[in-house]
């Protein structure tokens, strides 16, 4: 399967995005669970790993396509490792937290269990968000509710609990799409070790999941939601080279 090639100004883009929503969410993780092993699949220029690595890990491992640009990396060269993320992937080992945030959405909707499978294959802890329908952005070929990626988490032992969201949600410097999209997948043999502050957020396998973003917010979502892919596609590149 061929890879969609992403360019300097999109991952340029998405980097500038990432530093305070990283460390915020690192910084709160690490403040009760203290990993020391994190895998980003789908890790752009490791921007996360650099907030992870400042929050204690000292073991990261960042996971993308080919196309990436070593030399913009923000993190050492060997600890990147070029794949297909539509692809099976096993790197042989596991971590303390598996991390995967606003990358499904950009794979075909054929690869997207084989994915969760991958992430789930790493790890009892896993950092996961993916854009909802609506949301837009480039190449986002498989946009999907909350409770349709907590359905494939949930077949494989693995529970959602949303104690993330609460933590970013006022916290404007934090991009709309983690602030209302992260959640924590935890398998049910970790379930123990979790703080009761975070064990009670779990949410029932059949139980609706809450969009928690204001009304503009969904406004928009609803106006995208009606654009042609292509037309919705194109926006999304001239945001990014705006932005970037």
């Amino acid at each position: 399967m061929a890879q969609y090639q992403y360019d300097k100004a999109f991952f340029a883009y998405t980097t500038a995005s990432n530093d305070h929503s990283a460390q915020r969410v690192a910084h709160w993780l690490a403040g009760w669970y203290k990993p020391k092993s994190v895998v980003d699949f789908g890790c752009a220029q490791g921007a996360w790993l650099a907030a992870w690595q400042v929050a204690g890990a000292d073991d990261v491992v960042g996971v993308d396509g080919d196309y990436v640009d070593r030399a913009a990396l923000r993190i050492d060269g060997d600890r990147f490792l070029a794949r297909d993320l539509a692809q099976p992937i096993d790197l042989g080992r596991r971590f303390d937290v598996v991390q995967s945030v606003e990358v499904a959405e950009h794979l075909p909707a054929s690869a997207a269990e084989g994915f969760v499978a991958t992430l789930c294959r790493h790890g009892e802890i896993v950092l996961f968000s993916a854009a909802p329908p609506g949301q837009g952005g480039e190449h986002h070929v498989n946009e999907r509710p909350y409770a349709w990626w907590r359905d494939l988490f949930a077949a494989r032992g693995y529970r959602l609990y949303d104690c993330v969201r609460p933590q970013l949600v006022g916290d404007a410097q934090v991009q709309p799409w983690y602030r209302y999209n992260v959640f924590l997948y935890v398998h049910d043999h970790a379930s123990a070790r979790l703080p009761a502050e975070v064990a009670a957020t779990r949410l029932a396998d059949g139980a609706p999941v809450p969009d928690i973003s204001p009304l503009p917010y969904r406004v928009r979502k609803a106006v995208v939601r009606l654009l042609p892919p292509q037309v919705a596609d194109q926006l999304a590149r001239w945001k990014a080279r705006l932005g970037a």
